[in-house]
């Protein structure tokens, strides 16, 4: 059952990342390509050999599109007007 669980998760996240176009291969030091998300100033995308994963800071965070993490508000620069950290609407 758990392993069901996995693979559903795992269906629905690759189904949310369709749109995004991620590299085919890794970066040169083989560490995973990390990309803005498209609206949501609280999600990223990890991609790993071309496949990307859909990813949310926790509450309260925004993607960092200058140091590829999570951060607080005061030290990103989010555009995207009416999304919220942490994935709060």
């Amino acid at each position: 059952m758990k392993t069901c669980l996995v693979f559903l998760f795992a269906i629905v996240a690759l189904a949310a990342a369709a749109n995004v176009s991620c590299p085919p291969v890794d970066d040169e030091h083989g560490e995973a390509v990390v990309l803005p998300h498209e609206s949501d100033c609280s999600k990223f995308y990890l991609c790993s050999n071309g496949v990307p994963w859909e990813l949310s800071c926790k509450e309260g965070l925004y993607f960092n599109t200058e140091t590829n993490t999570c951060d607080w508000q005061e030290n990103v620069n989010c555009s995207n007007v009416g999304t919220t950290p942490g994935g709060q609407k």
